[in-house]
């Protein structure tokens, strides 16, 4: 198995901004470090994997518990 870093750059960073304003206008509080990461992961076409999924869910990012992808390793 592969773990790659992905770099916060502007474009991620821009996208970042955008997916917290959405989030906090439907009424979440996601804060800055998940909105960071689903940044970084949809600028990059990346999944997020953790156990806290619905921290990421207001963001519309891919996400999956670490259970769910152990089983295509």
């Amino acid at each position: 198995m592969t773990i790659k870093s992905s770099p916060f750059d502007t474009q991620s960073a821009a996208l970042a901004g955008q997916l917290e304003a959405k989030a906090i206008s439907a009424g979440h509080a996601p804060g800055m470090a998940d909105s960071t990461i689903a940044g970084i992961a949809k600028t990059h076409d990346l999944m997020i994997i953790t156990h806290n999924t619905k921290h990421f869910s207001p963001f519309g990012v891919s996400v999956a518990m670490p259970d769910e992808v152990l089983q295509f390793v």
